[in-house]
């Protein structure tokens, strides 16, 4: 073989030999941008799930606060409920205490039904309206048994000298008594302070 030949040779294999090595290089230059792009995919991901999961606990934080302000509300219903049931029974018992006070009264042409007493048994000066409430019609005035006001007494109520409602002594006590509204005049109402007289009839 020629010396020519021989450098052919072993240019033609240095040829292929630096061609595998270049081909080699190329594919790890692939291989490891890819490695790169994965790991900026995979850094992205983690940073995303980061992202997620504070959000989560945000969300975790802002559903046990909404849950407690729920519960607080359910509770404030419910002493709500109750107030609302507690004055519903105490208006029972009280418009039950007026219904007892009125049925008190003698009914008239009845045995059990009395005059009205004299005007002379009353030894206190003056009765006056300490409170009125409308809607059980009662009023309560400053005069009871020790200033000679008996059960069943008939009285006028007067605004200064303006007559405004007839009135019924229904629950004497010692120094207080209460009193059935019977009849309030057109555009009238007894009001605290005004004075009671006896009717005559």
């Amino acid at each position: 073989m020629s010396r020519s030949a021989s450098w052919l040779g072993a240019g033609v294999a240095l040829g292929l030999l630096g061609g595998v090595v270049a081909g080699r290089h190329w594919e790890q230059l692939g291989a490891q941008a890819q490695v790169l792009v994965w790991k900026e995919k995979a850094g992205q991901a983690q940073q995303r799930l980061d992202e997620f999961g504070e959000r989560h606990e945000q969300q975790a934080v802002q559903l046990q606060s909404a849950r407690r302000d729920g519960e607080k509300a359910l509770q404030r219903v419910r002493e709500l409920e109750q107030a609302v049931s507690k004055a519903q029974a105490e208006t029972k018992s009280a418009q039950a205490e007026t219904d007892a006070l009125r049925t008190v009264r003698p009914k008239a042409g009845s045995d059990e039904a009395l005059p009205p007493p004299p005007a002379s048994a009353l030894s206190a000066a003056t009765v006056r309206v300490l409170e009125v409430n409308l809607p059980l019609k009662m009023l309560m005035v400053d005069v009871g048994a020790q200033g000679g006001l008996q059960a069943g007494m008939g009285f006028v109520v007067l605004h200064e000298k303006t007559p405004v409602a007839e009135v019924r002594a229904a629950d004497v006590r010692a120094t207080f008594s209460g009193m059935v509204i019977e009849k309030i005049y057109a555009g009238q109402q007894p009001a605290p302070g005004d004075r009671l007289v006896v009717r005559r009839k």
